[in-house]
């Protein structure tokens, strides 16, 4: 095989393993956010919230809940606002 054949097939290998963890991460943030917060409290006041928040207002929230101790690491706040943003009213990812 030559170096040129070689360098492709590795660019896609790198390419195909770098965005076949990317749904998974998506479930990984999904059960971190309801495992931080049902920490300290039921998803019903998250679910009440669905819809209602903007992104930076899910921010706000996810930054609030982790200064007083909801375990998530900073570099998960970003993450899980996006997540929480992108639910519907009712979702039941959230909503049981």
């Amino acid at each position: 095989m030559s170096l040129r054949k070689m360098f492709f097939v590795g660019v896609v290998l790198a390419v195909t393993v770098a965005f076949s963890g990317f749904s998974a991460a998506g479930d990984d943030i999904a059960d971190d956010v309801r495992r931080a917060c049902r920490s300290c409290h039921s998803l019903k006041p998250v679910c009440q919230e669905l819809g209602v928040r903007s992104l930076a207002g899910w921010k706000l929230v996810v930054r609030n809940m982790v200064a007083r101790g909801a375990r998530l690491t900073t570099r998960s706040i970003e993450p899980a606002a996006e997540y929480l943003a992108a639910l519907e009213p009712g979702d039941p990812a959230i909503c049981e």
